[in-house]
């Protein structure tokens, strides 16, 4: 079968999507949704959250979307209640596949039960399976026993997806991988001598001691250390290892979330940003104008002769030249990340600000803009935070969303996902605004590792179209910014007061460029 992928559906859709339909199907018993990437992903539950794979082998007739529905409705059958409660380690391998067909067929005859439409589906999904409703978890057993003692040979449709408490489909902060390891910041230490550090911090071991923080570095042959590659929750993407001078594929996963910010807070908007975003930068000439500096001689003659031949006539015989519209697409990366929560938060409150005149200074200008924000728990997950996508109808200040900074700042990722979003949207001129404090730090991410991937993020959305500029609120110096970003790329922030001469270079730059 044909394997359709996000690319027919952008991710941002096949994300709003499953949204809505997880707690629809469901009743409200699924509360959320997460993309799963790979050739290996796979749906799931894990009785809270519906994972959905990115790539399906779907056949011809079926789009994603309705493939994604499907397995949704499957996942959100109260059979996967009933198998939760099972001790799964004691089956073997062949009951195990039993019992996972078996309870997809339920599943299959709950889903049909309720929405019938959904039958010629499954049917062309899963034509060698039959819907078989069950009533209670002994039926079920039963059902089970009978398939793994008879000799058929037992192939799980992929539909079916993982029942719950198979594997870990971990959303803790502490990632649980598949090769069994718990990846951390802080090694394990069972020695009982350790001498107590001023800035020891506790880890796990048999007597609870304390240790030192240790952030390394990976090797630079540790490409493959992670056997869950194809099982990760989220959306791939490479990383630049200037040791290898080549990409890294597939070595960062971004999960991307939306949050609705609050509508009860109003910010009034700086009379002199107000003045930067609404003045016009550009001029073109307008023809068949009612009043102007010059005459449109087309119009006029056309108007002449049908004057002559009795018809109706048009007077808007002239050319003026007016404000030309821009036509650009600004997305914004807020860094929400745990680096930024010094000074007593000081710094993401001006980050915030500045993110707050931009969006309210673009609104009042009719330009299409997005916001997103991010943090992150080491390369298996970096979390980007939707607060406004561009295609929503009203405008909100991020500031609403009440974000709190938490998290690592693995930054190149985040960049090439907003950069990727931003090429989704229809514009002449595409403009990525980041805002932080452009310190990029996370597990094996940091120093000129981490500058070297940085950089090379940017380059790659410049070369890409996009305009990029860097709003630092931090202390990193111009050196370090350059070579993040590069020279010209970036405006330092460093108190309130110079907020609107910044913010005005940056829209000068964005509208004449």
């Amino acid at each position: 079968m044909p394997v359709q992928t996000s690319s027919e559906c952008d991710l941002s859709t096949l994300s709003d999507v499953a949204a809505v339909l997880a707690p629809a199907l469901s009743g409200g018993r699924r509360h959320a949704t997460q993309l799963v990437s790979g050739e290996r992903g796979s749906f799931g539950t894990d009785l809270s959250t519906v994972y959905v794979p990115v790539a399906q082998s779907n056949p011809p007739g079926i789009t994603v979307i309705r493939a994604m529905t499907l397995g949704i409705a499957l996942q959100s059958s109260p059979t996967k209640e009933m198998v939760s409660t099972l001790d799964w380690s004691v089956l073997t391998p062949r009951e195990r596949r039993a019992l996972r067909i078996v309870e997809g067929r339920a599943a299959m005859g709950w889903a049909t039960a309720s929405w019938p439409a959904m039958s010629p589906g499954y049917a062309a999904m899963v034509p060698d399976q039959r819907a078989e409703p069950v009533s209670d978890i002994d039926e079920l057993l039963q059902q089970a026993y009978e398939l793994a003692r008879s000799n058929l040979v037992l192939n799980v449709p992929e539909l079916f997806g993982v029942p719950p408490g198979i594997r870990p489909l971990s959303q803790h902060r502490e990632r649980i991988i598949g090769d069994g390891k718990r990846r951390n910041r802080v090694p394990w230490s069972s020695r009982r001598n350790l001498r107590h550090m001023r800035l020891a911090m506790p880890v796990g071991g048999t007597e609870g001691e304390s240790a030192r923080l240790v952030i390394f570095e990976e090797s630079p042959d540790s490409e493959a250390e992670s056997s869950d590659a194809d099982r990760r929750v989220g959306v791939p993407y490479p990383e630049w290892d200037y040791r290898l001078s080549r990409y890294r594929q597939d070595f960062v996963t971004v999960v991307e979330r939306r949050m609705t910010p609050r509508y009860d807070r109003h910010t009034t908007l700086d009379p002199k940003i107000r003045r930067w975003f609404m003045a016009p930068h550009a001029l073109a000439r307008r023809s068949r104008m009612d009043d102007g500096d010059q005459l449109d001689v087309s119009a006029y003659v056309e108007q002449f002769g049908q004057s002559k031949a009795g018809g109706y006539t048009d007077d808007r015989i002239y050319q003026a030249m007016l404000p030309a519209q821009r036509d650009v697409a600004t997305a914004m990366l807020l860094d929400a990340t745990s680096s930024l929560q010094g000074r007593g938060g000081a710094e993401f409150k001006l980050q915030l600000a500045c993110s707050d005149a931009l969006c309210a200074g673009m609104s009042s200008s009719a330009e299409r803009f997005a916001v997103f924000a991010f943090t992150g728990e080491t390369r298996h997950r970096v979390e980007v935070i939707r607060l406004r996508n561009f295609s929503d109808p009203v405008w909100s200040l991020p500031a609403g969303a009440e974000i709190r900074p938490s998290g690592y700042t693995r930054l190149g990722a985040a960049l090439r996902h907003v950069t990727k979003r931003l090429a989704e949207a229809p514009a002449e001129r595409r403009v990525l605004l980041s805002i932080g404090d452009a310190v990029p730090s996370d597990e094996g991410y940091e120093g000129a590792y981490a500058d070297a991937d940085v950089n090379r993020a940017v380059e790659e959305a410049v070369a890409a179209g996009v305009i990029f500029r860097q709003l630092a609120v931090g202390k990193a110096t111009d050196g370090q910014l350059e070579r993040r970003f590069g020279p010209g790329r970036f405006h330092r922030v460093s108190r309130a007061a110079d907020l609107p001469a910044v913010l005005g270079r940056v829209h000068e730059e964005l509208t004449s460029q």
